[in-house]
């Protein structure tokens, strides 16, 4: 719990929503997927962690596709939902290669079987495909498997892409100085939670409050490097 309370007011405190930029192509069957996709997002868009940018978005700002490019160049991260459909839809082909000219963070999702090395736009994201076992989104369905077993797996791995600097640190368990590290930046994010609280509630028990959890986290950490637990492992 106290891990989601620390990512969730860091984001808050930062005001920086991830804006994650998914492509589709109008096939009713490559929508469905991607409305499938979407549900496992609508926690963290309502909580402002991500922002989701589509076709719904793009047609609710403009009615002018060319913003589509503009949104994708401002994005953290691009999914398209690669399918035949969508390699033959002319926008989200030249979505695709603005993507990758721009060097943005991409992670395609295999929707629906499609040859991989017939494109070279594709060649170059074969390492980043998901699902990351090459089998396409609706093969995984076909399997009867529990769909949203799949897609909780995808949406994580987008979300861990999205969140790549607030990933755990994997460090030795006998290192003293990780405990360290980790109370420094923890306190940090108390501090900048704390002025940030402040500035938008204006109101002193909250304010300590939010110091004072940053601090027994950061303190917790702490005896974690100075007395450490006995348990070993086997």
């Amino acid at each position: 719990m106290i891990p989601l309370i620390v990512f969730y007011t860091f984001r808050k405190a930062m005001n920086a929503a991830k804006q994650i930029f998914f492509s589709y192509s109008d096939i009713a069957q490559d929508k469905d997927l991607y409305s499938k996709i979407n549900r496992h997002f609508s926690s963290y868009v309502r909580s402002k962690i991500i922002s989701i940018v589509d076709k719904d978005t793009i047609f609710k700002q403009s009615a002018d596709k060319t913003i589509a490019f503009e949104l994708i160049r401002k994005s953290d991260l691009t999914v398209p939902l690669i399918s035949a459909d969508y390699l033959a839809n002319d926008e989200c082909y030249e979505l695709l290669k603005t993507a990758i000219s721009e060097k943005k963070d991409i992670v395609p999702i295999l929707i629906r079987d499609v040859d991989i090395e017939s494109e070279p736009e594709l060649r170059l994201l074969k390492n980043r495909f998901l699902p990351e076992d090459g089998k396409s989104v609706l093969e995984h369905f076909d399997q009867k498997e529990d769909d949203d077993i799949i897609l909780v797996a995808i949406s994580k791995q987008i979300k861990d892409s999205a969140f790549r600097e607030f990933k755990t640190v994997r460090i030795a368990n006998d290192s003293k100085t990780f405990y360290f590290i980790l109370a420094a930046i923890v306190l940090g994010m108390g501090i900048t939670a704390t002025i940030y609280v402040k500035q938008k509630l204006n109101d002193t028990t909250i304010t300590i409050f939010t110091f004072l959890l940053f601090l027994s986290i950061a303190l917790f950490a702490i005896k974690n490097a100075l007395f450490p637990t006995g348990f070993k492992r086997n």
